[in-house]
């Protein structure tokens, strides 16, 4: 491929290049007569959105051209047959367009469905974790995410997209067509305000100009993929159009850090990491990733198993007691909640970081029941309300799990809130505590209750009932996991 990068007329003789699809420089207004002449490799051609000009005979002799695909939000050059002059049959090429370009130039839709095989619009994803995603085709096979149609807080890019069976403005019936995920395109998440987290399931191959320059707010950009991207504004030359803010934090795994970091760093600043944190309050977090996670059980921070409640007698008629087991091998699959707990510090902080496998192997803990798991992980904001059936506790800045009120609550996404059914509630009970390890029948279940440090002389009060004393007296009580007596 030869141009004048220093022009906006773009002359390219694509001879001996291996791949059978190409993606314009950006910036160019103009493809010249013969760009592209007597290519018998490219089946897809994608067009920037500045070029608003594309010159006859260009595409001449391209015959195994099946796409043509223009990015401009507002703007298709001029089409007509003869900028494929015997290139086969135009009537066997499909146009994609953006959406909203397609829904507003009714008269040019219905030109060109007349010279080629058809006009396809980009599509909105209207279900799963990647809905408001604007998905845009660059071959027949192919997309890329082009924009945030609908913006949330947190998205998730899957390998697929999948355009469901609709019914358009025209009146046009599309069957539904899955696409494998390619790129992140040009400018699909810039100046974004409301996303935080986003994370690329896909293992793309090409990332746009200014792709992921959102606003401060965004945190962590997760890439799950083993290859990173190639970058456009490095392949072109264009470090004003570098795809990341400066510093931004850019998670991935821990063998392939050295590789993203030599790939996409070139002269910027980037904080590319696969440390996730896990950190605690009061004692307590909870946690939930839309990939296979590894926690670092090494530092106080560990991932626990709620696991079947166990309705215990005797206790207080304000609280409700739930087993919580440790998760030895820190071994955490995608979309499961769990809880976070730390023994030494109020305040913890550790990490967690992508499983290299991705496996997505199933929790084998004999004790655990997915039937009977009362824990919930959302890996979006997702709002909650209790049911007929089931109570729901959410996680407190005391570190306690409280009931929610009846309306107004959300789960933040990649954590986890507890739902349990209402008939293995003790009547009143207003907050979760947790026993850890196993049950035992002597104490009455208190051995290993932590609301504060395991040593603490602050810790709780408990009498042999299980009911917590504010200011014990004369008598025999459990205190910091043992009985103590006071004379």
């Amino acid at each position: 491929m030869l141009c004048d990068k220093s022009k906006t007329e773009l002359v390219v003789f694509p001879a001996g290049k291996a791949d059978t699809r190409y993606t314009l420089i950006p910036n160019f207004s103009t493809v010249k007569a013969y760009a592209f002449y007597g290519s018998q490799k490219v089946t897809n051609i994608t067009f920037p959105a500045t070029v608003s000009t594309i010159e006859n005979y260009s595409i001449a002799l391209c015959n195994n051209l099946k796409s043509l695909s223009f990015m401009g939000e507002d703007n298709v050059p001029v089409l007509n047959a003869n900028i494929m002059y015997k290139s086969g049959n135009a009537n066997q090429v499909t146009v994609y367009v953006r959406k909203k370009w397609y829904e507003s130039h009714a008269a040019d839709v219905t030109t060109y469905n007349g010279v080629f095989k058809e006009v396809h619009p980009s599509f909105v994803s209207t279900s799963g974790y990647d809905r408001g995603t604007e998905f845009f085709p660059t071959s027949t096979t192919n997309v890329g995410v082009i924009s945030f149609y609908t913006p949330r807080t947190s998205v998730i890019i899957n390998p697929k997209a999948t355009e469901t069976t609709y019914t358009d403005v025209y009146g046009k019936t599309w069957p539904t067509k899955t696409y494998d995920v390619s790129s992140i395109l040009d400018y699909a998440y810039q100046n974004e305000t409301t996303v935080k987290g986003i994370v690329v399931l896909a293992d793309v191959g090409i990332i746009g100009l200014d792709a992921f320059k959102a606003g401060n707010q965004l945190k962590g950009i997760y890439f799950v993929g083993n290859t990173p991207a190639l970058l456009n504004s490095v392949d072109y030359e264009l470090p004003n159009d570098y795809p990341f803010n400066d510093g931004q934090t850019i998670y991935v795994k821990e063998s392939k850090v050295s590789a993203y970091q030599d790939t996409w760093t070139q002269g910027h600043t980037l904080n590319i990491t696969y440390k996730i944190p896990a950190t605690t309050l009061a004692y307590r977090a909870t946690a939930c990733y839309p990939f296979d996670v590894v926690y670092n059980t090494s530092g106080d921070v560990m991932p626990y198993l709620p696991l079947q409640y166990k309705r215990m007698t005797q206790m207080s008629q304000d609280k409700a007691y739930v087993r919580a087991k440790s998760i030895d091998n820190g071994y955490v699959p995608a979309f499961f909640g769990v809880m976070l707990a730390s023994e030494n510090s109020a305040s913890a902080s550790s990490y967690c970081q992508m499983d290299e496998n991705q496996s997505h192997t199933a929790i084998s803990d004999a004790d655990y029941n997915a039937a009977t798991y009362y824990m919930v992980g959302v890996v979006e904001d997702t709002p909650i309300a209790n049911t007929t059936s089931n109570t729901l506790f959410g996680l407190s800045k005391s570190g306690t799990f409280k009931k929610i009120s009846d309306s107004g609550n959300t789960i933040p996404y990649f954590k986890a809130y507890l739902s349990i059914p209402n008939a293995d509630i003790p009547m009143g009970a207003k907050s979760i505590q947790f026993v850890f390890g196993d049950f035992d029948s002597e104490t009455t279940g208190i051995d290993g209750i932590t609301e504060k440090s395991k040593d603490s002389d602050d810790a709780p009060y408990y009498n042999l009932n299980g009911v917590q004393v504010n200011k014990p007296s004369k008598g025999v009580y459990i205190h910091n996991g043992k009985k103590i007596i006071i004379k």
